[in-house]
């Protein structure tokens, strides 16, 4: 019975965080392309 909790509140946590990465995708995508520059420029 655990177990099955368990499951069905790690199911439910991911997909809240899909959910919430496909609202902010453009955001998100523009951090990663803001970081990956900085990282070329600092080597």
């Amino acid at each position: 019975m655990l177990l099955w909790a368990l499951g069905i509140t790690l199911g439910l946590a991911l997909i809240w965080i899909t959910a919430t990465f496909e609202s902010r995708r453009a955001t998100t995508i523009a951090r990663v392309q803001y970081w990956l520059a900085e990282l070329d420029r600092w080597e």
